[in-house]
């Protein structure tokens, strides 16, 4: 099994694994890659697990978040995350941020960074700069991460459920849980011969042995902070 920790731009590991079917969990990959990526691996014979687990945090946000839509329809969720430049990161953290010059997708109308970008400033700040801004790595922060989850329960009342995360030892600490969690259940499943081969996404939890218990109970004995808070209503017909 391989933990991709540094970024692969070129997809040298990803195939290398997946032509040798070793597992393989990546925590680096942004999503703007995902999609040449899985194109690539479309044309190999995958037999043997990858985990695109670069969400955010090692893709613990994305599976906590799966984890409290489950029950729900119609959902719509929002994150919120605390970026501090004082917790504990390599080089490589910051390696999408300083692309932002560069031409890129924009998925939600995120005004300010658009037009920063558009100003030029930051073209104009030098790569050293940006990255002394983005990259001044300190003795540690704690990580504070929202998500807000907006659906209807089977009874077709509407819930506002808001999931708030701390991790007191930071955003590094939270990656690699993320990346601990999903290689424990690789090799849980390699012993019992039950690995899936193929794509996977941290929400697709559901492919692993532990239930949303385990993967919760595993998060809060590790330090981290995870509060719930739910508002359930009676949906309005019009």
């Amino acid at each position: 099994m391989i933990i991709s920790a540094v970024n692969d731009p070129d997809d040298k590991l990803l195939l290398a694994a997946a032509r040798r079917q070793i597992a393989l969990i990546d925590v680096t990959r942004w999503t703007e890659r995902f999609t040449k990526s899985i194109d690539r691996l479309k044309k190999e014979n995958i037999g043997s697990p990858v985990i695109l687990a670069s969400g955010w945090m090692g893709g613990t946000i994305s599976l906590l978040a799966s984890i409290h839509t489950s029950s729900l329809q119609d959902v719509q969720i929002h994150l919120h995350a605390l970026y501090s430049l004082q917790d504990k990161a390599g080089p490589d953290s910051t390696d999408y941020m300083d692309r932002m010059n560069i031409p890129f997708t924009v998925t939600t109308p995120t005004f300010a960074l658009v037009s920063f970008v558009k100003s030029r400033i930051w073209n104009l700040l030098g790569k050293s700069t940006r990255q002394k801004i983005l990259y001044n790595p300190g003795a540690g922060s704690p990580h504070h991460v929202v998500i807000q989850i907006n659906g209807c329960n089977q009874h077709g009342m509407n819930v506002k459920r808001q999931v708030e995360i701390t991790d007191p030892k930071g955003q590094t600490h939270l990656t690699a849980l993320g990346a601990a969690i999903f290689a424990q259940q690789i090799i849980r499943q390699s012993e019992n011969s039950t690995v899936t081969p193929g794509i996977l996404f941290p929400e697709d939890f559901g492919h692993f042995e532990m239930t949303a218990v385990d993967i919760l109970q595993f998060y809060r004995s590790e330090g981290v902070q995870i509060t719930i808070h739910d508002e359930t209503k009676k949906s309005r017909t019009v």
